[in-house]
């Protein structure tokens, strides 16, 4: 899965998260837990992109050896 995939994905998933938000608060429930699983996405999608940075790292750095 590349990173625009993965990054349309994580937009989905925010708007989401920010819809169940206003849901609940208009049904008067403390948010907390909607806005601890939205750091937790914004946070896993960080990793996912130092990933994928490591891996181009790595192609560049095996390319560079091969020459």
């Amino acid at each position: 899965m590349d990173a625009a995939v993965l990054s349309t994905r994580l937009e989905r998933l925010e708007r989401e998260i920010r819809l169940l938000r206003s849901h609940v608060r208009d049904a008067g429930i403390p948010a907390a837990p909607a806005d601890r699983g939205l750091r937790s996405l914004k946070g896993i999608w960080r990793g996912v992109d130092l990933t994928l940075e490591e891996i181009r790292d790595a192609e560049v750095r095996v390319k560079d050896s091969s020459q």
